[in-house]
């Protein structure tokens, strides 16, 4: 795509459809005064562009000039507010919505690194709960190491401080201090910093649950202290900002459609919105103007093309950044989506201290319901610590319930009308500040005859944690599945059943490609095509176990993943079964994945099956591999029936 093609896309996105009014429009109040480039050139420009005439270097830059600080303005804060700006943009100085905007002014800042005569500008950060900013990833490791919420460190004599003022009006607030790095999204480009010496005016900005795909076409605006972006016009750039970087800015746009970009190695489905392109905004809000919530995190800048954003929406879903105290609007049903990437970092960071998935505490008067919940998680695949079984005989069972908490990956409280049991009353304390301490998830299970949250007199300790509340309706499997969820395993169980009955299709594959395998069974997923493993958590071994003791046989259709690495035939047990499945006329399918530089060459017994490139994007190779499996079942059925 040239650049004046991606001028006149977004101009159009700025303008809708109508384009050749809406330039119109432009060129009537256009001040050549205002931006140094001349009517004439202006007008030309505009009457090329909506004839889809080429345009020359001269006209594109006059464009840049009124599509840039017209359509999509960089408006300059000062003081916590900030000048109206021209249309089409003049509703941003009406009441209802100065109000919402300068209510988020105190809460965003400029993150600096090092001593504060000598700091550099890192990006922005906002606050999201007490004493919690969000920030990007990406600025985080411009001062910090690691990934997840354990391990995660400074680097030696770095010093992170958050200055709410503004370059336009300083020295009105003392910087405050990055005291530790809660969280780096093993996902998303996200992280998330304790800070110390907020003023009261300073509240947590309120976080969108609403999925984006309801929000397109909103009018937005990023908060944020722009830096020069070494990759676009540095001339261009200066007018826009009139030389002046990492000052707070209000930048106006409309919310647009998700967009897939490569981010850390993997490719996400991100926010996008149509705000400025110039310069780098790293860690701004993206503000919905109609309901004054966040709903997007910005992490990425293609200039002339999109911003791109981490959806709030997305974030909400995951449990883990939920527990750290993110302020959100609402609480939505927790997804299981981002459980690979956690139980990833966890097993780098613990691999051998975590040995159950959840610490199951309970009254001795409510054994008949933790067995129960016990059997539910266990027939789900999460492997549950509980005295009965894991106490070792004669061990003092405070010292044997603490050890069980330091090797789970999070802790279950079933409370009930029995209340805390005697064993509770004096090591339940122990138990959660243990839990609390190594910020493992904890979960409280309210059982019939529970006492309401308030009144707990452990309350304290759990005022801020999502409870699983049964106390009207005992039913084991839901609270299964929400502790699943909780913890970062599918909601759907792992009871024994026939493959053949739960999956359509097996992926074959290496460890290197499991990331990607897993957004192919996602896409496959939508189109209601089941694919195994149906909880990607577990480790290579477990998944390596699990197919070669299922019967080829019972395999409906067989994908051979190939990545950078190779096939997955190199592991001599994984060419025998593939082997096999061909033998016994299953469907086997080789499935070439994104990023793949060369052609692979493939062992003789897959050389003449139809092969899916994911390399290509038409046809769509998602609805290609769906289309195959449902004509090859459509071929068994009516096979069967005849």
């Amino acid at each position: 795509m040239t650049k004046s093609d991606r001028i006149k896309r977004m101009l159009s996105s700025a303008e809708g459809p109508d384009l050749k009014t809406g330039l119109y429009e432009i060129s009537r109040v256009f001040d050549s005064n205002e931006s140094g480039v001349s009517t004439e050139i202006v007008s030309r420009s505009l009457e090329k562009l909506s004839e889809n005439a080429e345009l020359t270097s001269e006209e594109q830059v006059a464009l840049e000039a009124i599509v840039l600080p017209r359509l999509r303005p960089v408006v300059t804060i000062c003081n916590g507010t900030y000048s109206t700006p021209p249309p089409p943009w003049e509703q941003l100085g009406e009441w209802a919505i100065r109000r919402k905007l300068e209510a988020c002014i105190p809460s965003v800042g400029r993150i600096n690194v090092g001593q504060h005569t000598q700091s550099t500008c890192g990006g922005t950060g906002f606050l999201v709960g007490a004493n919690l900013l969000m920030t990007n990833r990406n600025v985080a490791e411009i001062f910090a190491d690691g990934l997840g919420t354990e391990n995660v460190m400074f680097r030696n004599e770095q010093i992170a401080t958050v200055d709410f003022d503004d370059e336009n009006a300083p020295n009105i607030k003392s910087p405050v201090t990055v005291t530790r790095v809660v969280m780096i999204h093993p996902y998303w480009d996200m992280a998330l910093l304790q800070v110390e010496g907020l003023s009261p005016q300073q509240i947590p900005l309120t976080l969108s649950a609403v999925a984006p795909e309801g929000l397109e076409d909103r009018d937005i605006a990023l908060i944020s202290h722009p830096a020069q972006d070494p990759r676009s016009d540095l001339q261009l750039q200066d007018r826009i900002f009139s030389g002046v970087y990492h000052a707070m800015r209000l930048q106006p746009g409309k919310l647009k459609v998700r967009r897939k970009i490569e981010s850390y190695g993997r490719t996400v489905d991100a926010l996008t919105h149509d705000t400025s392109t110039v310069g780098l905004h790293s860690g701004a809000p993206v503000i919905d103007l109609s309901s004054g919530h966040v709903v997007g995190l910005q992490f990425a800048t293609q200039y002339l093309d999109a911003n791109y954003a981490v959806p709030m929406y997305d974030l909400v879903r995951d449990p883990r950044v939920v527990d750290a105290g993110v302020n959100f609007a609402s609480q939505v049903e927790a997804d299981s989506k981002y459980a690979w990437a956690w139980q990833k970092v966890m097993r780098r960071d613990r691999p051998e201290a975590i040995q159950y998935d959840v610490f199951l505490s309970y009254n001795a008067r409510d054994m008949a319901a933790a067995t129960e919940i016990v059997g539910e998680l266990e027939r789900r695949g999460v492997k549950t610590w509980v005295d009965v079984a894991q106490l070792v005989p004669g061990e003092s069972y405070a010292q044997g319930a603490l050890n069980g908490v330091q090797a789970s990956g999070s802790v279950a409280l079933l409370i009930a009308g029995s209340g805390l049991g005697p064993w509770q009353n004096q090591e339940f304390y122990s138990v959660v500040y243990e839990a609390a301490r190594n910020q493992k998830s904890i979960i409280p299970i309210l059982l019939p005859g529970a006492p309401e949250p308030g009144s707990l007199e452990v309350a304290p300790l759990l005022r801020n944690l999502k409870y699983v509340d049964c106390r009207k309706d005992l039913d084991f499997d839901r609270i299964a599945k929400e502790v699943s969820a909780v913890i970062g395993h599918s909601a759907d169980s792992q009871i024994a059943e026939p493959a053949v009955d739960r999956f359509d299709i097996f992926h074959c594959f290496l460890e290197a490609d499991r990331e990607q395998v897993w957004e192919i069974a996602e896409g496959l997923g939508r189109l209601k095509v089941r694919s195994w493993p149906g909880v990607w958590d577990r480790s290579q071994d477990q998944l390596l176990h699990e197919l070669l003791s299922t019967p080829t046989q019972r395999i409906p259709a067989l994908a051979v993943i190939i990545g950078n690495s190779g096939g997955p035939w190199a592991n001599d047990q994984l060419e025998s079964f593939i082997w096999a499945c061909v033998e016994q006329d299953r469907l086997v399918i080789p499935l070439i994945l994104p990023g793949v530089s060369r052609d692979p060459t493939l062992p003789v017994f897959l050389r003449r099956k139809s092969m899916i490139d994911f390399r290509k994007t038409t046809p769509n190779p998602i609805t290609q591999l769906a289309n195959m499996l449902s004509a090859d079942h459509g071929k068994n059925a009516e096979a069967t029936n005849g």
